[in-house]
Parts: C-alpha cells; structure tokens; sequence
C-alpha cells in the first residue's frame, strides 16, 4: 500500500536500503524524520493512504501541515486531496507557513484543476499580505512576515502584476533584503528571482548606481546598458537607441505593475525654528523621506570654524541610502553605491530675504560607507545669527526636497 501511493516509500521499500533479517525474512525499516509536533500528522498522511480519509474537521494549519508532509513523501493522491480541501478554506485565514506549505508542492501536481485552485488562492492571499510594496517597504513588523516566505512564495510574488508600487525600484530590494536574511544561493533560484524584476521600470538612478552592486543578479554590464538606452530612449519617445534585445523578455516588458503612491515634485516641506537653530549643539535632522527605494534625510550642521578660520559655519547635506541599508537591517544587506545618488534629490532653500528667492544645490561627494551624500550648502558667518539671518523668514528656516530623478 506504501509502495502504491508514496514515491518516498517506493524508492526505499524496493530496494536493500537497510533490513535486519527475522525468521521469515528480511524487515526493512524506513526512518521519516519530522518535527516532534508533526508526528500526530504524519501518522495522518499514512493513514490517508491506507484509508482514503481525511481527519475529521482539520483545521488550516493542520491542512497545510499535511501538505508539506505529503509533498516530502511524494504521496501525490494525498496532496491533491488536502490542496483540493486547502482550497476550499476562506482566503483571510492563511497565514505565512500555509502559504509556504502550497507553494512547495511539486510543479507536476500544479495541472491539477484542486492544485490550480490552491496556488490561485494562495496568490490572492499573498498580494493581500504584501501587494502594497511601498507600504511594505517601510513597515518593520510586515517586512519581517515576508522574510519568513519561501522562495516558492517569494518568487510567486515577485512574477503578480497586481503588485502596488512606486517603481520596480522597491521589488528589487525588498528581494535582496530576502536574499541576503535568508543567505539564499541556490543559482537557478537566484536566476528566476532576477528575472522576476522589470528593469524597464527601475528608475534610471537605480540602474545605474544600485544595480550593480547587487552580486546576486544575474545580469551582464551589457545586458544593462541595453536596458537603460531603452528606459532612456522611450523616455524620450525615441526608439533609434532600441538596438536588438536577446535578453530575459521580462526585463524590457512595457507592462508595469500597478502603480501607487503618487510622487508629486515637491516631495518634503521641512521647516525649522529659528530657536532650534540658535540652540543646537551640531546636527539638526529632518524626517525620513521615503522615495521608489530610497531613505533621504536632511541634515543641518553648525559649528565654530578652526583657528585660521574663525567663526561659525552652516553645512546644509542631504543622505540617500537604499531600502537594504536601513537601520536594523541585516548590515551585510547594504549596498554599497557606486555612485552618489545625487540625481535623485535636489534640496531648495529658501531666503528670508525680501523678495523671497530660493537656491538649488545638487553638488555631490561620495563616501565609501555606502551613502550617496549630497553637499547642498556650506556657509560661513562671524556669528551664529549672521549665519542664519539669510535663511530665516518669520522665525523659520525652509527647506524644501526637489525630486529629480525621472520616473
């Protein structure tokens, strides 16, 4: 009966595996290894094969147990018949290991109509948990639920349309975060995962100084220059650069993913009060803000010069780090950028001058940390007060994050 309905006992069963021989013949012996609360559930799936029969009443978790079970005993009709129930079950109860659980099935049970049902539903439920990428890219406790996904799962997510982002930017390095917690190096694995990601919508920026310092992808020097003479040329709405694509199709597909979260220009108003600026000891700092992958925040700094620069002095910088370098991230997840991220923001600050006015800065340095700072101002005044009375106007000082990096 084991032989019948189990690739695993098969295998085993018809073959000198290990035996120890009794008066009427060899005994094989078969050692399955579970955890220890699974044993109830794997007794279920032998059962299954001789009986037919399901528990009575399973419940969701038990279900997805019994699946993972069953796939790892290659015991097909079992599968079939827990998916075909797994199916039936409401949407809103399943939870990260269930989802991994169907995920995992064998590809060939996947033309099943039960299967197809599952693994649909299971999609659903995944975009329903992390669809809204943008939101998922800042929020700490939703980003740990999808670093428990399979990469079954993670893949699954990665190839949905319906995901909600602001550019492709996003699913680039929430899958390297994932790749680099779950120390993910299966080649062919890592292959489909960079497949799975439209370069045709990576911003500019992104193509040009975050992905090539993302070892995993599976892309050539070459293979991206193509990519960023098309996103450039149908920028343009001119195809003389096209040139021929022998490439992943997915890289250079016009299909976006469903867009969100609207970027106006004008992305930060930041407004400090002149006290606050007379009082600091050295570093003022402004909120995150949070743009297609990146973390950028303003930093005022005041200080005495040196001796033979006497006086006070005003640095206005801004920091641009990629989702992967966040704070509490896995530290081996940063990337370090080739290039600083200056193309992306550029900082205003406005005159309290009469007439008003404003200057723009997008002078840039670049530090082997991994940070892309922007140098935006740097000022120097006799006093403290003479060095901000440019700057201040009805007792605060503007400051205003200019987008520039093209959608």
């Amino acid at each position: 009966v084991l032989v019948a309905h189990s690739g695993f006992f098969k295998s085993r069963l018809g073959s000198s595996w290990s035996h120890v021989g009794l008066r009427d013949g060899p005994l094989r012996v078969v050692i399955l290894e579970v955890e220890e609360e699974e044993v109830q559930l794997a007794r279920a799936v032998l059962w299954f094969m001789y009986s037919g029969e399901l528990p009575a009443s399973p419940s969701l978790r038990t279900l997805a147990t019994m699946l993972r079970l069953a796939n790892l005993l290659d015991a097909s009709r079992c599968a079939e018949t827990v998916a075909l129930a797994l199916s039936r079950c409401k949407q809103e109860q399943l939870e990260v290991e269930d989802l991994n659980s169907v995920f995992q099935m064998p590809e060939l049970l996947h033309d099943k109509e039960c299967v197809r049902a599952a693994l649909q539903m299971c999609k659903q439920r995944l975009v329903q948990l992390f669809g809204d990428v943008t939101a998922l890219a800042q929020d700490d406790t939703l980003r740990s639920r999808f670093m428990r996904l399979s990469f079954p799962a993670v893949l699954a997510w990665a190839q949905e349309d319906s995901l909600r982002v602001s550019s492709d930017n996003e699913v680039l390095l929430l899958l390297h975060t994932w790749v680099v917690v779950r120390q993910f190096e299966e080649a062919e694995g890592l292959k489909q995962l960079s497949r799975a990601v439209r370069l045709m919508h990576l911003t500019p920026a992104c193509l040009v100084s975050v992905l090539p310092d993302v070892a995993w992808f599976w892309c050539t020097r070459d293979e991206r220059d193509a990519v960023l003479h098309r996103r450039l040329s149908s920028l343009a709405q001119d195809d003389r650069f096209m040139g021929k694509w022998n490439g992943p199709a997915s890289w250079i597909s016009a299909k976006p993913r469903t867009r969100t979260h609207k970027v106006t220009s004008k992305l930060l108003a930041w407004q400090v009060d002149a006290a606050d600026l007379l009082a600091a000891d050295s570093w003022l700092m402004s909120p995150h803000v949070y743009y297609n992958g990146f973390l950028t925040q303003a930093c005022i700094q005041i200080h005495e010069g040196s001796k033979d620069e006497p006086g006070m002095r005003l640095r206005l910088i801004t920091s641009t780090t990629p989702l992967a370098g966040l704070p509490g991230a896995d530290s081996a997840s940063h990337i370090k950028l080739r290039v600083p991220l200056s193309v992306i923001f550029k900082l205003r600050v406005r005159y309290g001058s009469p007439g008003g006015g404003a200057v723009e800065i997008d002078r840039s340095t670049y530090l082997p940390d991994g940070w892309g700072p922007t140098d935006a101002l740097l000022r120097s005044a006799p006093t403290r007060e003479e060095l901000l009375r440019p700057f201040v106007h009805n007792g605060k000082m503007h400051i205003e994050f200019i987008v520039t990096d093209i959608q």
